[in-house]
């Protein structure tokens, strides 16, 4: 079964049914490497559902209640390029459906770590950020000592963001930034 099959399943029901697909599957991996093409290939597709705001096949998709459940579950049996896709379609997927924002910026936040090149990362990382900043200040300076690269990134992301954030969060920001200089 295709991903693209799965929008004709209810939205109410697409998070189940891929579930209840993947676990049918004998090689994992090879359906994770999958799947991540496939969502990749939806993202330009228009679509639009009978329900819901999405205007592409990969957001129609990714709008099914609980969908961040299955990808987030079978990005683990994937490569890391596979891993950093997956999750970070289960962070779109969590923003989109209401989740808690932390679910999705950890879930960003794990993506961008495995691969800081996977634009699909890069973007849920920063769609994540509008909505909760709580740990990014803390993770910005771990990955300082332990990641430079994802650190530089993770600022570059940070001043795109960070006129929608509060003032509070903003001056967190500036203290932060002296602390590395």
């Amino acid at each position: 079964m295709q991903a693209t099959e799965f929008l004709a399943i209810d939205a109410s029901e697409r998070a189940q049914a891929l579930g209840a697909w993947i676990d049918r599957q004998p090689d994992k991996a090879v359906y994770a490497d999958q799947l991540a093409g496939e969502l990749q290939a939806m993202e330009s597709v228009p679509f639009k559902a009978k329900t819901g705001n999405g205007d592409t096949q990969l957001i129609c998709f990714l709008e099914a209640e609980g969908m961040r459940h299955p990808l987030a579950d079978l990005a683990q049996a994937g490569s890391p390029a596979t891993r950093a896709i997956l999750l970070a379609h289960a962070s779109t997927s969590a923003s989109v459906t209401g989740d808690l924002a932390d679910i999705g910026y950890v879930l960003a936040r794990e993506a961008v770590v495995i691969d800081p090149s996977c634009q699909a990362a890069v973007q849920a990382f920063e769609d994540s950020l509008y909505g909760y900043t709580d740990e990014v200040f803390d993770d910005i300076l771990g990955w300082h000592l332990e990641r430079p690269d994802v650190a530089r990134m993770a600022l570059a992301i940070v001043h795109k963001v960070r006129d929608s954030w509060s003032p509070e969060h903003v001056q967190r920001l500036v203290e932060l930034e002296a602390l590395l200089a």
